[in-house]
C-alpha cells in the first residue's frame, strides 16, 4: 500500500505540495531579514545590505512559487543557491557586528586542541583549562554538580580533522566558526541532493525551520559534522548501499556521540531484512567491521597515544568516571531540574528511564517494524528527552535527518528503487 495516495491522472498533490513547500522557504528567509533587521542599530550601513538581500530573495521565492516554473529542473538550482546567499548573508553580518569568535566552550576546546594537535601534544590528555586564554573565550562553561566546569576534551577525534584544516590552511579566522558554517551548508546541499528535485526546497528549509542552524553554526556549534554523514549514511542505506553506509556511519560516529544510539534500532534492521540468521551474522560483521575502522581510523592517533586518556574524554557527556556530573539542563525532562535549580529529578531517575526507553523503543521497533523502519535514525532523539542533559541542539538537528528519512520511507530518495535484501 502507498503511503501517500496520489492521483495518477493528475499529479495536483505533488505539485501543490511542491509550491507550498518553495512558498514556505521564502516565508522563513524573510522571517530571517526581520531578524538582520532587529540588529540594524549595531550594524549599521553595511549591515543594512544583508536585511535587503535577505527580503529581496524572500519575495522573488515567494513570487517563484506563484509561477509555473519547472521544479524538476530548476528545485534543485535554487536551493543550493538559496543556501549558498543565506550564508554569505550570515557571514557578513557576524564579520560587520564583530561578534565574540567563541560562542561556546565547544568552538573553544575545538580551537585549543586543533592548536595542540598541530603542535604535537595530545588533546585527550591535556586539560582544556589553557582555553580560557584564547581571544574573545566565552564567558560560560559547561558545569559539574560540584562548581567545577568540564577541562577536558569532551567528544571523539572526527572533528579534530575537520577544523584542523582550516586551522592549517588560515589559522583561527573567524574563530574556526568558517567550518562550522561550510558544514551547515553540506548539510543543506546534501538535503537537496538526495529528496526529489521539485522538493529540493526542503534542503535550506531544514536548516532554518527549527532554528536557523546558519546563525547556530556561526554562534559555536559543531554538530553539523556528525549530522552532514548520517545523511550521507541514510542515502547510501536507502540505495542498498550498505556497506558504504557503513562506513560513512563510522565517520559520523567519529564527529559526536549523538549517532551512536542508532546502531541498535540498525542491528534489528539487519536481523529482520536476512533471510536467516548465517546471513545476519556475516553481515552484521561486515557492517560493524566497517563502520569500526573508519571510527578508529579518525581516532586511531589519539586512541594509540593515551587510551585511557582517550576513552575518559569521549565518555564525559556521559558523566562517566570519578569526576562530578555535568549539571543536568536542558529542554528534556531535565528542563525541570533547570527549573528547580537540579532539585527534582535524581540521576538515578534519569538512568532509569534512559534504560526503560532503550528497552520499550528496541521492543516496539522490533514488534512494529514494516511501520517502525526508517524512524530508527531519530532513535538518539527520543532517548535524548530522558537524558540529564538534552540542550535543544541535540533535538532540532535531526530535522535534515528526518527530511531525508521521511522521504526515504516512501521510496523517493534520488536513486532510491523498491526495497530489496542486500547482498
Amino acid at each position: 500500500m502507498a503511503l501517500i495516495d496520489v492521483p495518477d491522472e493528475e499529479g495536483w498533490r505533488d505539485v501543490l505540495a511542491s509550491r507550498l513547500l518553495l512558498l514556505m522557504l521564502g516565508a522563513v528567509v524573510l522571517q530571517f531579514g526581520l531578524q538582520l533587521w532587529g540588529l540594524i542599530n549595531e550594524i549599521g550601513v553595511l549591515g543594512a545590505i544583508p536585511t535587503f538581500v535577505a527580503f529581496a530573495l524572500g519575495v522573488q521565492l515567494l513570487v517563484v512559487a506563484t509561477t509555473d516554473i519547472d521544479l524538476e529542473r530548476y528545485g534543485r538550482p535554487i536551493a543550493y543557491v538559496t543556501t549558498a546567499v543565506l550564508a554569505v548573508l550570515v557571514c557578513v553580518v557576524v564579520m560587520v557586528a564583530e561578534l565574540p569568535r567563541l560562542g561556546t566552550d565547544v568552538l573553544a576546546f575545538t580551537s585549543y586542541s586543533v592548536e595542540l594537535a598541530a603542535d604535537g601534544t595530545n588533546p585527550f590528555a591535556a586539560s582544556m583549562v589553557g582555553s580560557h586564554a584564547l581571544p574573545d573565550a566565552p564567558d560560560m562553561w559547561t558545569p559539574r554538580t560540584d562548581g567545577s566546569i568540564v577541562d577536558s576534551w569532551s567528544y571523539p577525534g572526527g572533528t579534530l580533522w575537520v577544523y584542523s584544516l582550516q586551522y592549517g590552511l588560515v589559522g583561527r579566522l573567524g574563530g574556526l566558526r568558517l567550518t562550522s558554517l561550510v558544514g551547515t551548508v553540506l548539510v543543506a546541499w546534501l538535503v537537496t541532493a538526495a529528496v526529489p528535485a521539485e522538493y529540493a526546497t526542503l534542503g535550506p528549509l531544514s536548516i532554518l525551520v527549527a532554528q536557523n542552524e546558519l546563525l547556530a553554526a556561526l554562534g559555536g556549534l559543531n554538530d553539523m559534522w556528525w549530522v552532514a554523514p548520517t545523511i550521507g549514511t541514510v542515502w547510501l542505506w536507502a540505495i542498498d548501499r550498505r556497506v558504504a553506509a557503513a562506513a560513512v556511519f563510522g565517520v559520523a560516529c567519529a564527529m559526536k556521540q549523538q549517532p551512536w544510539a542508532i546502531g541498535l534500532p540498525l542491528a534489528i534492521w539487519v536481523w529482520h531484512t536476512a533471510p536467516d540468521a548465517r546471513t545476519f551474522a556475516r553481515r552484521a560483521a561486515t557492517y560493524i567491521g566497517v563502520g569500526l575502522t573508519t571510527f578508529t581510523a579518525l581516532n586511531l592517533p589519539w586512541l594509540l597515544a593515551d587510551p585511557g586518556a582517550w576513552l575518559g574524554s569521549v565518555l564525559t557527556p556521559l558523566s562517566t568516571g570519578t569526576e562530578a556530573p555535568l549539571v543536568s539542563r536542558g529542554v528534556g525532562l531535565a528542563i525541570l531540574n533547570q527549573a528547580a535549580d537540579g532539585r527534582l529529578v535524581t540521576r538515578g531517575t534519569f538512568e532509569l528511564l534512559i534504560y526503560v526507553t532503550v528497552a520499550v523503543g528496541a521492543v516496539a521497533y522490533w514488534r512494529w517494524f514494516e511501520r517502525l523502519r526508517w524512524a530508527a535514525w531519530l532513535f538518539p532523539a527520543v532517548v535524548f528527552l530522558w537524558t540529564p542533559r538534552s540542550l535543544p541542539s541535540y533535538f532540532h538537528w535531526f530535522v535534515p535527518i528526518a527530511v531525508v528519512a521521511t522521504v526515504a520511507a516512501h521510496g523517493r530518495l534520488r536513486g532510491q528503487t523498491p526495497e530489496v535484501t542486500p547482498a
